[in-house]
């Protein structure tokens, strides 16, 4: 997980509201063609050392979303609130660039004021290029010993990539898939597909409660998730491309799955 992508994943999982799809016109295939055990070994392989990735060294915060970019070490204004609470819980340090520090608050303070000009006048280069960029704060995030610590129960390549690549993956914990709930297959653009609804149980790994629960999302050892899934002839195998968890008895809360399905449509 050291990418936009992977920390998009693990945020933003998957609502359902399916609809069957087929490249020349709906097309319902046999959904026994997936049997239980073969979607429960696709989904546990999807969470295999299921983690958190915080960037280490030099961040910045932008207010401007186009500019987020968590490898190159820019974080959106709700990424860096989840810094903080890592920060209070004791696995990460922030060090905030001070003189940045006051210059955006003088700037903030200015743009309040209807004067603009007396942000600028006289400050360095460096700091008016950075926040002409939307760069609200800017420091240097570094581990503890106890965030250190934490990444000791993720698979070895895990760790080594992170140590070697400038990240802290905070574990999450373990989950094992109960009951399959439904399955629905479908046919799109000479693929396969299939939506599986099921229950899990997750074990949660104590830091990751103490951070979900200060986040004001607290979650549940038991679990209800919907993913879809592609499936690949050159492998024979089944992987997880779109994906949606929430605690048992409480609503989906994002819309992964549908989108993804509306792209489908449009090819």
């Amino acid at each position: 997980m050291g990418s936009n992508d992977t920390m998009r994943r693990f945020l933003g999982l998957v609502l359902l509201g399916f609809s069957v799809l087929s490249c020349n016109g709906p097309a319902a295939l046999s959904g026994e063609e997936l049997s239980d055990s073969a979607a429960k070994k696709a989904i546990e392989a999807d969470w295999a050392g299921n983690a958190i990735p915080l960037r280490l060294g030099q961040v910045f915060v932008s207010v401007l979303p186009g500019n987020v970019n968590v490898s190159d070490g820019i974080l959106s204004e709700e990424f860096y609130k989840r810094y903080t609470i890592f920060q209070d819980l004791g696995v990460i340090t922030i060090a905030l660039d001070r003189e940045y520090e006051a210059f955006s608050a003088k700037c903030a303070q200015a743009v309040a004021t209807g004067a603009l000009l007396a942000c600028h006048f006289g400050t360095p280069a460096h700091l008016n290029s950075d926040y002409k960029k939307g760069i609200k704060h800017r420091g240097v995030v570094s581990k503890t010993s106890r965030g250190d610590s934490l990444m000791s129960t993720l698979p070895k390549e895990k760790i080594e990539y992170a140590k070697a690549n400038g990240w802290l993956y905070i574990p999450v914990g373990s989950f094992y898939v109960g009951k399959i709930v439904e399955k629905a297959a479908y046919r799109s653009q000479g693929a396969h597909w299939r939506m599986v609804s099921f229950f899990y149980d997750a074990t949660l790994e104590p830091i990751y409660k103490q951070y979900t629960a200060r986040l004001g999302e607290p979650v549940a050892d038991k679990r209800k998730g919907r993913v879809l899934l592609k499936y690949d002839p050159f492998k024979s195998t089944w992987a997880v491309v779109a994906r949606d968890y929430a605690n048992a008895d409480s609503e989906f809360r994002t819309e992964n799955v549908p989108r993804m399905v509306q792209e489908l449509e449009s090819k």
